[in-house]
């Protein structure tokens, strides 16, 4: 295992999506009455949202193959 300040699981690979500060500014406006249900589901709608992935452990390290650079 990694020895890392911030890990508080035993799991090799974590995915999920990733949530920029749009995202957070969006849901912190709804929370707070600034905007509604309606525009909180479009300002979500037009957000590129990104998946990312964690190796968290040299055994999830291991299943890696270098193919190329550019």
């Amino acid at each position: 295992m990694f020895a890392h300040q911030g890990a508080h699981h035993s799991h090799d690979v974590v995915m999920g999506e990733v949530a920029d500060d749009d995202v957070f500014d969006a849901i912190e406006l709804y929370e707070t009455g600034i905007i509604n249900r309606e525009e909180l589901g479009r300002r979500l709608r037009t957000k590129r949202i990104n998946d990312q992935m964690c190796l968290c452990s040299l055994q999830a390290l291991e299943f890696l193959t270098f193919v190329d650079n550019y």
